[in-house]
């Protein structure tokens, strides 16, 4: 099998553009995560269009909190199948 280039998710593009400026912040936990927590838990191996359709999350407010979540590594983004994928993390913070 050949290389494979696939174009980088919209979540991807956020966390390279916000990576650095991370640093020395704060997660704060609303109402909102804690219902995008409970439904990955759910839900594991789902993908954003997925995600937005099931929650009612505005795709913006949802790119946001979904690059947050795996900024603080509390939630994983796999490529698989053409799409990535997200599920929470088994032990948040732990690298695999």
């Amino acid at each position: 099998m050949g290389d494979q280039n696939a174009l980088a998710g919209i979540i991807q593009l956020q966390i390279w553009k916000e990576a650095g400026k991370a640093r020395g912040k704060l997660l704060e936990f609303t109402r909102r995560e804690e219902l995008l927590l409970g439904y990955l838990g759910k839900q594991p191996g789902t993908s954003l269009a997925r995600i937005q359709r099931d929650t009612g999350f505005r795709r913006k407010e949802l790119i946001t909190l979904m690059t947050k979540l795996v900024l603080f590594d509390v939630v994983e983004m796999k490529f698989s199948e053409g799409v990535n994928i997200f599920q929470l993390k088994e032990t948040p913070g732990e690298s695999q």
